[in-house]
């Protein structure tokens, strides 16, 4: 059982976010999908794909996908989707899907919602790595799992790093 997160940047740095890395991300989704789909361990590998994009490209793949013209923070594409339901095939390593992020559209939410960058990032990534796994936001019971889920495991994982950054730095 491992969990491989893959991270690239078109935004001109490899690391737009230090939550953007695979070190801070890979215990924490790990623990998310013990508590989500706790089958993921009887796997050899499961990975999932996390890109930083600027706006033009995430603008283009929301007009795409979403019939939206503008562009959004992130956006999930998850492979093992039926009937709204998540499907994963019996494979001993499982690709669950895509998160696709826009950096600056993150910035700018984080400043509406007055929480620092790396904060709303984080509750970003844990929102997408969701919906690969099946959770979805389209009724208010699903909605309020969805978010509880995405806001704890984001409380904690900014918690366990709170000691590495001085004040003000993170959360």
């Amino acid at each position: 059982m491992k969990l491989e997160i893959a991270i690239s940047s078109d935004e001109g740095e490899p690391r737009p976010s230090f939550v953007l890395s695979e070190d801070v991300l890979v215990p924490w989704v790990s623990a998310m999908l013990d508590e989500v789909w706790p089958d993921w361990r009887e796997k050899s590998s499961v990975s999932v794909s996390v890109a930083a994009i600027g706006e033009d490209e995430m603008k283009d793949l929301n007009s795409t996908y979403r019939n939206c013209d503008a562009p959004t923070d992130v956006l999930s594409f998850p492979n093992w989707e039926e009937d709204g339901r998540f499907s994963p095939p019996d494979w001993s390593d499982v690709p669950l899907g895509d998160v696709v992020v826009c950096p600056s559209v993150v910035e700018r939410n984080a400043c509406e919602h007055g929480v620092s960058f790396d904060s709303e990032m984080a509750l970003m990534v844990f929102h997408s790595v969701l919906h690969l796994v099946g959770y979805d936001h389209d009724r208010e019971d699903r909605e309020w799992e969805m978010w509880s889920i995405q806001e704890r495991f984001r409380d904690l994982l900014l918690a366990d790093l709170k000691p590495a950054f001085p004040t003000g730095q993170e959360g």
